[in-house]
C-alpha cells in the first residue's frame, strides 16, 4: 500500500538538506576512540542496526541504532580495527522509497566494504551501490576490479566517502550528494520497473551482486540462472533493464534533484537485450561505436531452445534514436543488416549525427525483428578532433510537406591509396516514408513524389575547382580518389550536391555565390583528418 510522505518527515529532510552535513546518528564512547561518519541510505534510513566487523566476522563495533531522520550516523570504531579491512552492515529501519513515493519501506540489509586504513577521517556510505561491491569483494574480487565490474555493468563509479541526499526533493546540497542520491535511486526505479515491491529491493541488490560476480550482468552466474532471495529470476538483460530505469527515474516526477542531466552518466552500455522470441546480443566494433558510420555485429538467438535464428536479415530494420532532454529523433535505416557466415551472426550499418554526452543526450538503439524489438544504448564516441561527421544540405524546391527535405553527407570511409595519397568516401542519405535511404541517380521519393534523374556529389579545396566523385554503384556512396593529405594533419574541403541539375545549399536557398567559400552556402565544409 502506498503511503504519503509524512509531513513531519518532509520538513526534517527538507532542513536537512538546507543544513547539509548537520545531521548526526547515534554513537558514543571515550573521546580517545575514534569515531567513523557516514549514511545509511536507499532513500534516508531510520532506525537501521548498524554493525561493523572485521572480514571473517569478528564484530569490531556497535551494533548501534541508527535513528537519524536522514541516514547519518557517527559511531566508536576502536583504532586498532582501522587499520584492517572492515565491512559495514545495516539491517533492519525503514526508507520512503524513491520510486513510488512509499514511506515505511523495510530496509533488509545494506553494506561497505571498507579497506584498511580508509575509514579514519573520511565517511562510508552504505547504499545499494556499495552493497553490490562488498558482496563481489567477499565473492573474491578485488577492491579495484569489484568497482571497474560496477562500473562496466551500471555506468557509473560510486563514491563511498560522498552522502547522498533524498533526491525526492529539491535542496540545495552539493552536486556529489545529489548526484549520489539520484544513483541510489536508480535501483529504486529498478526494483519497481521489475514488478517487485519496493521492500525487495535488498533482495534484488544482493541478487545484482551474485549475477555480477562472474563479470557479466545478465541474469546469470556462470551457467547458473540468478534468482532473488524470494525466487524471482533476475532478466537476462536486467543491464537494459537498468539503463532504462535510470532514464524513467531521471525523467521521471519524483525527481527533484535538481541535476542537470549533463552532469549525469548516459544510460550504462549492456549487450543483451530480449524479445519475445530472440535473445539478441551487440557485438560492439573494435574501439567501440563512433558517431558517422558505425558497422557493428549481433547475434540472435531463440528463447525456445537457444538456437541460431537464420534468416532473418530481410525483416530486421535498425532504428537509432538520439533523445535530447525532451526531444528525440529517429531514423530507420532500410537494407542496413546482412547475414554473415557465422550462424544467427548479422552485420547492421546505421549512422550516429553526435557522439553520447550524458543522460540528456544519449542514443538508443532499437534492432527490430519483425514486430518485435530489442534495445540498446550504444555508448556513441565522437570521432577525433578535425574530422566532419555529416553536413546537411537542402533545396526549397524539394520539401517534405513544409519543410525542405534534408540530405546528409556522411562521411563514410578513408583509406590509403598509391603514393601516399587517401581515398575518402562519402554516403549521402535522405528520409523518405519514415526510412533513411541511399541518395543516387534512379532513386524515387515517395513522400512526396520525386525522381533522383540525376545525382553529382563533387569535391573541392577552394570553393571554385570541382572533381566529381565516383558513385559506387546505388549504394548512396561516392568515392573521391587520390586525395592528397597528411597523416596527422587537418584537410579542410567543400562538397557540394547537385540534383537533377540543381545546386543544393546550406540554408535551402539559391546559391549566393560568395567568392568566399568560407561564407557560400553554396556547399558543405567537410575537414578530414587522416
Amino acid at each position: 500500500m502506498r503511503k504519503a510522505i509524512p509531513f513531519y518527515l518532509l520538513l526534517s529532510l527538507l532542513a536537512l538538506c538546507f543544513l547539509y552535513g548537520c545531521g548526526g546518528g547515534s554513537g558514543g564512547g571515550a573521546a580517545s576512540t575514534p569515531t567513523v561518519s557516514g549514511t545509511v541510505f536507499a532513500g534516508p534510513v531510520t532506525g537501521t542496526t548498524l554493525t561493523v566487523k572485521d572480514t571473517s566476522g569478528n564484530l569490531v563495533a556497535g551494533p548501534f541504532t541508527v535513528n537519524s531522520s536522514d541516514g547519518s550516523f557517527q559511531v566508536p570504531v576502536p583504532g586498532s580495527a582501522l587499520s584492517r579491512d572492515l565491512i559495514f552492515q545495516a539491517t533492519g529501519g525503514s526508507y520512503t522509497d524513491e520510486a513510488t513515493g512509499t514511506s515505511g519501506v523495510s530496509l533488509g540489509s545494506f553494506s561497505a566494504f571498507v579497506a584498511a586504513g580508509s575509514a579514519s577521517g573520511s565517511r562510508v556510505t552504505l547504499d545499494p551501490a556499495s552493497t553490490i561491491i562488498q558482496k563481489l569483494v567477499a565473492r573474491g574480487m578485488t577492491l579495484t576490479a569489484a568497482k571497474l565490474a560496477f562500473q562496466q555493468a551500471f555506468g557509473f563509479v560510486p563514491d563511498s566517502s560522498v552522502a547522498p541526499v533524498f533526491a525526492n526533493i529539491s535542496c540545495n546540497a552539493p552536486t556529489a550528494s545529489r548526484v549520489a542520491g539520484v544513483h541510489a535511486a536508480y535501483f529504486s526505479q529498478l526494483t519497481k520497473d521489475l514488478a517487485l515491491a519496493p521492500g525487495k529491493q535488498s533482495e534484488l541488490v544482493e541478487a545484482l551482486a551474485e549475477d555480477l560476480a562472474d563479470g557479466t550482468l545478465d541474469g546469470r552466474n556462470g551457467a547458473a540462472a540468478v534468482t532473488t532471495a524470494s525466487g524471482t529470476p533476475v532478466p537476462e538483460d536486467v543491464g537494459v533493464a537498468f539503463a532504462t530505469a535510470a532514464i524513467n527515474y531521471e525523467s521521471g516526477s519524483f525527481n527533484k534533484s535538481k541535476v542537470a542531466g549533463s552532469t549525469l552518466e548516459p544510460p550504462a552500455f549492456s549487450s543483451v537485450s530480449l524479445t519475445p522470441s530472440y535473445r539478441v546480443d551487440y557485438i560492439a566494433p573494435a574501439g567501440g561505436d563512433v558517431a558517422g558510420k558505425d558497422t557493428f555485429q549481433f547475434q540472435v538467438t531463440k528463447r525456445s531452445d537457444g538456437s541460431p535464428a537464420l534468416g532473418l536479415a530481410s525483416q530486421i530494420a535498425l532504428t537509432p534514436l538520439m533523445v535530447m532532454g525532451t526531444m528525440s529523433s529517429s531514423s530507420t535505416w532500410a537494407n542496413a543488416v546482412t547475414e554473415t557466415r557465422n550462424p544467427g551472426v548479422y552485420a547492421g550499418t546505421v549512422y550516429y549525427s553526435m557522439a553520447t554526452t550524458g543522460i540528456d543526450m544519449y542514443w538508443k538503439l532499437s534492432i527490430v525483428i519483425g514486430t518485435e524489438t530489442a534495445t540498446f544504448y550504444p555508448n556513441v564516441k565522437a570521432l577525433p578532433a578535425g574530422n566532419t561527421i555529416s553536413a546537411k544540405l537542402a533545396n526549397s524546391g524539394d520539401k517534405v510537406g513544409a519543410t525542405n527535405r534534408t540530405y546528409r553527407i556522411w562521411r563514410d570511409t578513408l583509406s590509403t591509396a598509391t603514393g601516399g595519397s587517401y581515398d575518402l568516401t562519402v554516403f549521402v542519405s535522405s528520409t523518405d516514408a519514415g526510412l533513411a535511404l541511399p541518395v543516387y541517380a534512379g532513386q524515387q521519393w515517395t513522400q512526396p513524389q520525386l525522381t533522383l534523374g540525376s545525382v553529382e556529389v563533387a569535391i573541392s579545396s577552394d570553393g571554385s575547382t570541382w572533381t566529381a566523385l565516383a558513385p559506387v554503384g546505388t549504394t548512396g556512396r561516392y568515392t573521391a580518389a587520390g586525395l592528397a593529405m597528411t597523416a596527422g594533419t587537418t584537410a579542410k574541403y567543400y562538397l557540394r550536391l547537385t540534383i537533377n541539375g540543381t545546386t543544393y545549399t546550406t540554408n535551402g536557398n539559391a546559391p549566393d555565390g560568395n567568392s568566399n567559400p568560407a561564407l557560400s552556402n553554396g556547399f558543405a565544409a567537410f575537414s578530414v583528418t587522416p
